[in-house]
């Protein structure tokens, strides 16, 4: 058990252990057993939430991103997004990506904007009710 932040940056990471804070992480290979009680802030080509649960928010920047497990938030930027039947998004889940498999739990509604098939238009800084995308 670990309580404090943690800050890492290797080629591959594995935390096993439980967090009892935030997580800073830079890695080409992160994967998530274990715990983290606060928020997790990654940049990764491979994210893999394998069974571990994070109880804060997850901020991601990555390739593959694949969840199995148990998070709060996940807001991110990657190629692929998979949510496994075992995933569990329990509230928001934000992402753009090129490709997203959503066969697990989000908690609310996900919103996800597929960069092959968006054309921007901008339509949808418009119909956005809360909003939450802003045209730059």
């Amino acid at each position: 058990e670990v309580n404090n932040d943690q800050y890492l940056m290797g080629d591959e990471i594995t935390i096993s252990e439980t967090v009892n804070g935030n997580a800073f992480i830079i890695a080409d290979t992160l994967t998530i057993t274990g715990q983290i009680g606060g928020d997790l802030f990654v940049m990764a080509n491979t994210i893999n939430l394998d069974g571990g649960q994070v109880y804060g928010n997850v901020f991601a920047i990555g390739e593959t991103i694949t969840l199995n497990g148990l998070i709060y938030d996940l807001y991110a930027v990657c190629s692929t997004l998979n949510v496994s039947y075992d995933g569990v998004a329990y509230r928001d889940l934000k992402v753009t990506c090129d490709t997203a498999t959503i066969n697990g739990v989000v908690g609310k509604e996900p919103y996800v904007i597929d960069q092959e098939k968006c054309i921007k238009c901008g339509m949808c800084v418009s119909s956005c009710k809360f909003k939450a995308i802003i045209k730059k």
